[in-house]
């Protein structure tokens, strides 16, 4: 793997991603193809259900591999929260 930049740095978040989804229940989701904002590779979503909450992240599809011990659900779990609000309930919460 060669990664740089903005790739290495999503991939290290996602290591953390992984992580948590092998401490809570969590689940694969994709994003819906009438929403050009996002790129073809990068429409799957991790979902993850703790007790603050669900919260989610979209991986790449070159990750989709260490995420496959997850199945994917149908629909929209995405509480349309975004990624400012999505840290700011784990801030609040005194996470960080």
């Amino acid at each position: 793997m060669n990664l740089k930049g903005k790739d290495l740095a999503y991939w290290e978040r996602n290591q953390l991603v992984l992580y948590l989804t092998k401490l809570f229940p969590s689940w694969l989701e994709r994003h819906p193809i009438e929403d050009f904002e996002w790129e073809d590779d990068w429409r799957n979503i991790v979902f993850i259900d703790t007790p603050e909450g669900i919260f989610s992240w979209h991986i790449h599809d070159f990750e989709y591999e260490y995420f496959n011990h997850l199945n994917y659900r149908e629909g929209n779990s995405w509480d349309g929260s975004s990624t400012e609000q999505k840290y700011n309930k784990l801030r609040t919460r005194g996470f960080f």
